[in-house]
C-alpha cells in the first residue's frame, strides 16, 4: 500500500466514527470563530488552519461518513484537531508535485492560490455591486438592449429557472447574511423559524425562502459524486440525509459565493443546454460596464471596432506618455480548478489560460500608428486571478512574445478601476505607478510585481461606493423590517 492509500484509509477510518451532520455543524461553528480573523487563518493549540481547510474537511466528512453513526456522536476539540492533522497529511500526499514539468508546477501554484486567497481577500461589496450593475442595471437599460448582438433578459431567465424573481432571491440572501452575523447559527432553517413572521410581512413566503436555499445548497450525493471539494465554496449550504436539515458549512464560503450565485445559476443552465449565448452576452455587458467606468472617470478611451479582416483589442486608451490596449475577459475562474483528480484540474485551468493566451495574441497582433509612446497591453479579467506574477509566467511559457514581454500584463477589474481613478485624479501619479510597474516587470522579480502590492491600501471607489447597491439594499431591507 503506497503512502497516499495509507493516508486515505486512516483518514476515512477516523471520519467514519462520527455522524456527518454533527461533523458539519462543529466545523461550521469553527468557521464562525475563524471569521473573526480577517485573514481567514488561525493558530490554535499549536495547529495552524484556515477557512479553506475547514471547507476541505467538510467535503471529506460528507464523502466518507454518514448521518447514522451513533457512537461518538459528539465531537470535541481533540477530535477536531486529530481530524485536521489527518486532513493535512492526506492533502499533502494528494498534492505530490514530484516529476512535474515547469508549466504543471506553475498551474499547480495557481490552483492553490486562487482557492486559498479567496478566503483572505474577499471584496464582497465591490463584487456584489459590479454583478448587480451588470445583471440588473445594464441588462434592463433600453439603450443597451437595442445595441447588443444577443440579448438575454436575466431577470426573466432567472425566474424561469428558479421560480423566484432575482431581486427577491437577492433579498433572501441578504437576510440570511444578516441573521448569520447576528445569531451566529449555522442551521439555516432554525434561523428562519426565528424570523418567519417578519419575512412574510415583507412579501417573502416560507416556500420562496426554501426555494432560494435549495438553489444555494446540495445534498450529500452531489458532493460524493462530484470529486471536487472546492464545490463547497460555491454551494456552502448542505442538505443532510437525516431530518433534511440545511447546514451552513462555512461562513467564508457563503460570503465568497454570495455575489456570484445568480451568475452561476444562469450560466450553468446555458452550459447544460450546450448554449454559449450567456457567456457571449455577459462578455458584452462587461464591455458596457467598462464603458461606464471610463465615462465616470472621464478617460480618453476608444472602443475599437473590427474591420472584418482581423481581431482587434476591445479598447485603446491614450495618455501623454502611453498607449494602453485592453482586451476584456469576462469568464470567471473555473470551479474545477481545485478538483481532487489532478488531471481534471489541469484540464480546467489550461482551458482558462488558453483564453488569456488568445487575449495576448490579439493584443500583440494589433498595430498602432503612434510609435513615440510606450504601448502597454492589458488582459483585463472580470475576476481576480490571485498571484498574477505566476499567471503571467504561465502565459509566457505557453506563447511566444516578439518583444517587450514586460509590457504585457494581466489585471483584474478592481486593479483597473483603481488605475482609472488615479488617471482621473492626476496623470503624474498615474505615470509614477505605471513606471514602477514597468521597472518591476523588467527586473522579473517574483515578489511585489502585482498592482495590489504597488497600490498597497489604495482602492477604487467606483464599485465600492459610487454604484453601492449593497448599502442601498441593506437600508431598504431595514426599512421594510421597521
Amino acid at each position: 500500500m503506497n503512502e497516499l492509500k495509507k493516508a486515505e484509509e486512516k483518514f476515512k477510518s477516523i471520519l467514519r466514527k462520527y455522524p456527518t451532520d454533527k461533523l458539519l455543524e462543529y466545523i461550521s461553528n469553527k468557521s464562525m470563530e475563524i471569521d473573526l480573523n480577517q485573514q481567514g487563518i488561525v493558530f490554535e493549540k499549536n495547529i495552524l488552519y484556515s477557512q479553506w481547510e475547514l471547507t476541505q474537511l467538510c467535503y471529506y466528512s460528507i464523502k466518507y461518513s454518514n448521518d447514522y453513526r451513533y457512537m461518538n456522536s459528539e465531537i470535541n476539540m481533540n477530535d477536531f484537531y486529530k481530524l485536521l492533522n489527518e486532513n493535512k497529511k492526506y492533502d499533502s500526499c494528494m498534492e505530490n508535485i514530484k516529476n512535474m514539468d515547469k508549466i504543471k508546477i506553475l498551474e499547480h501554484m495557481q490552483c492553490l492560490t486562487n482557492v486559498q486567497f479567496d478566503y483572505q481577500q474577499n471584496r464582497i461589496i465591490s463584487r456584489f455591486n459590479r454583478m448587480y450593475k451588470i445583471l440588473i442595471d445594464i441588462n434592463q437599460n433600453e439603450d443597451y438592449i437595442q445595441s447588443t448582438k444577443v440579448y438575454i433578459n436575466f431577470d426573466e431567465k432567472f425566474k424561469e429557472i428558479t421560480g423566484i424573481e432575482m431581486l427577491k432571491f437577492i433579498k433572501i440572501y441578504f437576510i440570511i447574511i444578516l441573521l448569520i452575523i447576528s445569531t451566529k447559527k449555522n442551521k439555516i432553517l432554525d434561523i428562519y423559524d426565528m424570523i418567519k413572521e417578519d419575512i412574510e410581512k415583507i412579501g417573502i413566503t416560507q416556500k420562496e425562502c426554501l426555494m432560494a436555499i435549495e438553489y444555494y445548497s446540495k445534498k450529500y450525493s452531489y458532493f460524493r459524486d462530484c470529486d471536487n471539494w472546492n464545490s463547497l465554496k460555491f454551494y456552502p449550504i448542505v442538505k443532510t440525509d437525516k431530518n433534511e436539515k440545511y447546514i451552513l458549512t462555512n461562513k467564508g464560503s457563503f460570503m465568497i459565493s454570495f455575489p456570484d450565485i445568480q451568475y452561476w445559476i444562469i450560466r450553468n443552465y446555458y452550459k447544460e443546454n450546450e448554449n454559449r449565448d450567456f457567456t457571449s452576452y455577459f462578455g458584452e455587458c462587461f464591455e458596457i460596464y467598462l464603458k461606464e467606468v471610463f465615462e465616470f472617470y472621464n478617460i480618453n478611451a476608444e472602443k475599437l471596432e473590427e474591420d472584418g479582416k482581423s481581431k482587434v483589442p476591445d479598447w485603446k486608451i491614450e495618455t501623454k506618455k502611453y498607449t494602453i490596449l485592453v482586451e476584456q475577459k469576462a469568464t470567471l475562474f473555473p470551479i474545477d480548478a481545485r478538483v481532487t483528480t489532478s488531471a481534471n484540474r489541469y484540464d480546467a485551468i489550461e482551458k482558462y489560460f488558453e483564453n488569456i493566451k488568445k487575449a495576448f495574441k490579439q493584443l500583440n497582433s494589433f498595430e498602432t500608428k503612434d510609435n513615440e509612446k510606450k504601448i502597454i497591453r492589458i488582459c483585463l479579467t472580470y475576476e481576480t486571478i490571485h498571484m498574477t506574477e505566476n499567471a503571467q509566467d504561465i502565459i509566457r511559457e505557453i506563447m511566444e512574445f516578439d518583444d517587450e514581454i514586460y509590457l504585457n500584463w494581466i489585471l483584474n477589474i478592481d486593479e483597473f478601476e483603481t488605475l482609472m481613478e488615479l488617471l482621473n485624479e492626476s496623470e503624474e501619479k498615474f505615470d509614477n505607478i505605471i513606471e514602477k510597474k514597468i521597472d518591476l516587470e523588467k527586473k522579473d522579480s517574483n515578489e511585489g510585481k502585482s498592482f495590489e502590492s504597488i497600490f498597497e491600501k489604495l482602492e477604487s471607489n467606483y464599485a465600492r461606493e459610487e454604484i453601492n447597491y449593497f448599502d442601498n439594499l441593506i437600508k431598504e431591507i431595514g426599512k421594510e423590517y421597521l
